[in-house]
């Protein structure tokens, strides 16, 4: 399959939930190009001062062609998601009636959703050209994951306004959607060392489960995807140590589910971790437990922070205000945190997200 399921490296979540970049791991990962034109960064990297108004232009007519690409590609996906979905939902009625046959509480909760829910399962598939059957079986996870969140009380009252304190704490921040990296993609940052300041295990794994949820519900999280950058500034080898008890007994790590969200992390960025030999160490076993497509080309490794080249990836234009990125996007930081979950609402949560997200 074109798309790297991520979740096949979760034997390694204790080591990644230490670090507080578990997020990585409860996604699909699509690294492969397709086509897209891009920008050499050790090219972008030697540019001499002269050239940089001819390299910023460069870039902006290689960001709108970038634009146009995936737009195009979206549009494909979800006319022919459209076309197909008689018989992908008769396909997943029929897998729901064998496989369910003992959770008789799953059919009856979602085999009436309205078809946009199905339509996000489908149209993932459909854009990487994938076969039906993947749809039936990401929809079928995602539904069983969902049910298990209700046994454990995560969706009641779930909504964007009782996470504003959580999400705050910079922890896990995801940037508007005037934000994005040179190739289009969503922008999410994290800071582990700030993982004690969202106040509880529970909170915590609110916070990953609404952030997922969201990027579900956007077209473009599928495709062009979402980069996601860890900041490890203030990591150090004692501060894993400290969170290690922790880390093991932890629920959120039950929101790292494989094959279950329709969206697509594409890039990982680990920033600012420098240059000991225990965060090299613990970064290099990150790395070695990823697909081998994804640790080639989906990870990039900027142990000196911005003198290793972030700006190559995403312009300063797109990175917050102040250390350690020292971009020009000043915006709040809850900025992206708007209720309506759309099709992916659940009862038991906030009657604000039985909507479309206002733009």
């Amino acid at each position: 399959m074109a798309s790297i399921r991520v979740g096949k490296v979760v034997g390694c979540a204790v080591v990644v939930l230490i670090l507080g970049i578990s997020i990585s791991w409860a996604s699909r990962m699509n690294v492969q190009g397709r086509g897209k034109p891009k920008l050499s960064q050790s090219r972008v990297g030697t540019q001499c001062t002269e050239c940089k108004g001819e390299l910023y232009s460069s870039l902006l007519q290689n960001s709108a062609e970038n634009t146009r690409l995936w737009q195009g590609r979206l549009s494909a996906a979800k006319a022919n998601a459209t076309r197909d979905m008689f018989t992908f939902k008769a396909r997943t009625m029929e897998h729901w009636k064998v496989h369910w046959e003992d959770k008789p509480e799953l059919m009856e909760r979602f085999a009436k959703r309205p078809d946009e829910f199905f339509l996000r399962f489908l149209q993932v598939v459909k854009n990487e050209n994938d076969e039906e059957a993947e749809a039936v079986q990401l929809i079928t996870n995602y539904c069983e994951f969902i049910g298990e969140r209700k046994k454990d009380g995560l969706l009641d009252g779930l909504g964007a306004e009782v996470l504003q304190s959580a999400a705050k704490t910079g922890f896990v921040r995801v940037l508007s959607s005037k934000y994005r990296d040179k190739d289009g993609r969503r922008i999410i940052l994290t800071k582990p060392v700030l993982i004690d300041q969202v106040p509880s295990d529970e909170m915590r794994s609110k916070l990953y489960l609404y952030w997922f949820l969201k990027l579900s519900t956007y077209d473009d999280a599928v495709d062009p995807g979402f980069i996601i950058v860890h900041d490890f500034s203030g990591v150090t080898m004692s501060f894993l140590a400290s969170l290690a008890y922790k880390a093991t007994h932890s629920s959120a790590s039950k929101m790292l589910v494989q094959d279950t969200f329709p969206m697509n992390l594409k890039k990982i960025v680990l920033f600012n971790y420098g240059q000991t030999w225990g965060m090299s160490a613990i970064i290099a076993l990150f790395v070695k437990f990823a697909p081998t497509d994804m640790a080639a080309d989906g990870i990039v490794k900027m142990p000196d922070g911005l003198s290793d080249g972030l700006e190559d990836i995403i312009a300063k234009e797109s990175l917050p205000c102040g250390e350690p990125f020292c971009g020009e996007a000043d915006e709040d930081p809850l900025a992206a945190l708007k209720p309506g979950l759309g099709a992916l609402y659940e009862p038991e949560m906030l009657s604000a997200e039985n909507a479309v997200e206002a733009a």
